[in-house]
């Protein structure tokens, strides 16, 4: 996953240099920060979340906006495609940890998802990210507390090290400039379009 969508996005390069295209979108999950279990799902994550930042500089001198999406738990196949690629003793340790959660059928459709994307390609001023969940308000307090985490474990013990005061005065510049609470609806003329 990880080199299939670096590398796609890598030749994507060539062909933003040479097309009119004004919005570059990746996908990956908001369970990357709030979930360290899975290494190899987490290091996919990571380089898209990477990929997606040094596009954003990469690319801005012509134009485009990169964005990213990031949704919680939906309705698909993942899941089953990685026990389907798992040898059996493997499988069984999967299956007896996660148990019901593995079963898809539970999570809703990704229509908003799908919105979401949707946004992310054709709003003319993207967000650089999207998290998308309906199921699992929580999973979001949980991404936004290990990103704060983050933050602290940067700041703590060294030379140039900033106080309460100073972060939050950072975090109030940031914030000036974010957008209110949304909710993802179709634009006028497609079929998910709000009245």
């Amino acid at each position: 996953m990880t080199f299939g969508q670096a590398s796609a996005s890598t030749q994507m390069l060539a062909v933003v240099t040479l097309a009119p295209i004004a919005h570059f979108g990746c996908q990956t999950t908001i369970y990357g920060a709030a979930r360290r279990r899975f290494t190899i799902t987490l290091s996919a994550i990571g380089t898209i979340e990477g990929l997606t930042d040094s596009l954003a500089v990469q690319l801005a001198p012509l134009g485009v906006q990169v964005s990213v999406v990031e949704p919680g738990n939906y309705r698909g196949n993942i899941d089953k495609n990685m026990l389907a690629r798992l040898p059996e003793a493997e499988k069984e340790k999967i299956i007896k940890a996660f148990g019901s959660k593995l079963a898809a059928a539970q999570y809703p459709e990704p229509t908003d998802v799908a919105l979401a994307v949707e946004q992310a390609l054709f709003e003319p001023s993207p967000k650089r990210r999207y998290v998308v969940v309906t199921n699992d308000p929580h999973i979001v307090e949980r991404t936004i507390r290990k990103q704060i985490e983050q933050l602290v474990q940067l700041n703590e013990g060294q030379p140039y090290t900033y106080d309460r005061a100073d972060l939050m005065r950072m975090l109030d510049e940031a914030l000036a400039s974010s957008r209110p609470r949304t909710k993802y609806v179709g634009f006028p003329g497609s079929d998910t379009s709000e009245q």
